[in-house]
Formats: C-alpha cells, sequence, structure tokens
C-alpha cells in the first residue's frame, strides 16, 4: 500500500455518529511504539493468550451472499471438514453499530480456511488471507514486493496475501470442551521460508548476523513516503528500505548466521467453533494492516464462514 493509499483510507475511516462523520483514533492501547530513531532489537516471540473458547459472536457481519452453504452429515471435530469462506471485517471500524468490511491489497476480503479432522484427530489445514498468488523471492528485495510495512519494528507482521498458511492443532485446555471446537496456531512468517534463505548474512559491530548487519536504524515518514536509515559497523550512515528493515531486524521472519539465513518460527493461536451451519474463526493473534499513515497494525476481528466445498 502506497503513502498515498494510506493518506486516502485514513480520511475514510469514519464513524456515522448524529449523521455526522468524524476521524477516529485507531490506534490500540497495547501497538507497539514506533520510534523515530531505532535501536537494533532483540525480540522473544509471544504466542501465550488467554481463553478464548466463548468466541465473541457480536459485529461478526454476515457471510458473503455469493457463497453457497455446504452440509455435511458427520459427528465431533468432523463436522469441521471442509472449505470454509468469510469475509474480513475492519478492526476498529464500526458504522451504525455494525462492522465494516476490511479489504487486502488486492482488493479481496476472503479469508479462507481448510479443515480435516479424523474422529475428533487434526490432519491437515490452511488458511489464506485475501486471494491471489504471493510473487517469487528474490535477494536483498522486500517481500511480497509492493507491501509496505512502513517503520514497523515488531515481530509482528501482517500476512502474505495469497500464501497458504499451514494450520496445526494446538493441545491446550482454553476451557472448552465441545467437539465442534479446535484450537489452531499457524507460523506468521511461514511466507518467508523460501525468501530468508535467499538473502545474506551480514555482521554488525557486536558480530550479530542479520540480512543487513546494521548496529541500528532510524526512519521517518515524509510527504515522499518512508526514509530509513541504517548504521554499519564502521559507524558510517546509509539509506536503507524501510521494508527491508521490518523484515531484517532481530526478532523478524530471518534468523542468521554465518552461514546463512533461515525463516524462524512465530506461531499465532486461532480458534474455530461450528455454530449451526457457520464456522466462527478468531485470529485474536494476526495483525493487520488498518491503511493509517504510521502503517498500525490493529487485531483481525473474529468473523462467520459458510462451508463453499465438504
Amino acid at each position: 500500500m502506497t503513502t498515498a493509499e494510506r493518506k486516502s483510507r485514513s480520511a475514510l475511516r469514519v464513524h456515522s455518529q448524529d449523521m455526522e462523520d468524524i476521524i477516529i483514533d485507531h490506534k490500540p492501547k497495547n501497538a507497539p511504539s514506533r520510534s523515530v530513531l531505532w535501536p537494533l532489537l532483540s525480540l522473544g516471540i509471544a504466542t501465550g493468550c488467554g481463553s478464548q473458547a466463548g468466541l465473541p459472536m457480536e459485529n461478526l457481519g454476515n457471510t458473503s451472499d455469493n457463497l453457497g452453504g455446504v452440509v455435511v452429515s458427520a459427528t465431533g471435530k468432523e463436522r469441521l471438514n471442509g472449505r470454509w469462506v468469510g469475509q474480513a471485517r475492519e478492526p476498529g471500524v464500526e458504522i451504525d453499530g455494525e462492522s465494516v468490511g476490511y479489504t487486502f491489497p488486492s482488493g479481496s476480503r476472503d479469508i479462507t480456511i481448510e479443515l480435516l479432522f479424523d474422529e475428533d484427530s487434526f490432519i491437515s489445514g490452511n488458511v489464506v488471507f485475501g486471494a491471489g498468488t504471493p510473487p517469487a523471492p528474490e535477494a536483498g528485495v522486500s517481500y511480497p514486493q509492493g507491501l509496505d510495512y512502513g517503520l514497523s519494528i515488531s515481530q509482528e507482521l501482517p500476512p502474505v496475501e495469497g500464501f497458504a498458511y499451514e494450520l496445526a492443532e494446538e493441545v491446550r485446555d482454553f476451557g472448552s470442551e465441545a467437539d465442534e471446537f479446535a484450537s489452531l496456531t499457524y507460523d506468521q512468517f511461514g511466507a518467508f521460508a523460501q525468501w530468508c534463505p535467499l538473502q545474506e548474512p551480514r555482521a554488525n559491530s557486536d558480530d550479530h548476523y542479520t540480512c543487513l548487519g546494521f548496529d541500528g536504524y532510524g526512519g521517518t515518514l515524509t510527504d515522499d513516503g518512508y526514509v530509513c536509515s541504517g548504521t554499519r559497523p564502521d559507524g558510517s550512515r546509509v539509506n536503507v528500505d524501510c521494508n527491508m528493515v521490518a523484515l531484517c531486524g532481530q526478532g523478524t521472519p530471518c534468523s542468521c548466521s554465518a552461514g546463512g539465513c533461515s525463516q524462524q518460527p512465530s506461531p499465532l493461536l486461532a480458534f474455530v467453533e461450528l455454530t449451526g451451519d457457520e464456522l466462527t474463526a478468531s485470529f485474536g493473534q494476526t495483525m493487520v494492516d488498518v491503511g493509517l499513515p504510521d502503517a498500525t497494525l490493529e487485531t483481525l476481528k473474529p468473523l462467520r464462514l459458510q462451508r463453499v466445498a465438504p
């Protein structure tokens, strides 16, 4: 998303109140701080989560009118089997008490989940955010090309549109013993499994390797877009692509050593539960770009999905 598109979308994020449109500050209370001067960070991967077994049902919106529901005769968790499609809801925005549809960069609003259980045993599954096919990764070029990460210094990145994230079952006690409930995880950095090995490992002055090798970073948002720089081990500063900073800092998708770079795992939780013939899905740790100039990320809202294939 370009800077101009962010400014335009920022102006459109409005709430109807007493017939007057007002601009809302959508920065979440727990949003990561985006300092203008970045140190070289060492970030842990947080995967803990409180109980979400009672998935919130309010303001989930409707599944697409074009989706024909498919009814499957099964029992237990096998009732979750199939291909499910729903539409994402805009985080932090409501008009007249109703959620607004969230649009991924391609213009798609779809979230597609495929699940396969054998009796109560999880076999396989995946989730796709949006539509399309991710581009081929390249060395030294941020991924995917065209996606603007802003001045992000967090290990939380928005999902890569069109990539099929593999699901795994998370066996924990989340307070629900329902046969039609499942706790799952997906690796938020999974889309970078081919990109990271293409990047050249570079050491900073502490002999710590990343795919940039800087001691620190700095950045700001200008009228012409994001401008970033990095400090080399010799003390000199050079301009650098802000998107590469978001992908190559510590705690981001790639873990590097002198021998090369590889994608590091970062599992996020997801919950699904069957309610009637609809699947309710909660991605409480999945962050999406809401289109504001500072590239603020907010948590994806729960959604309802319909089964389109058994």
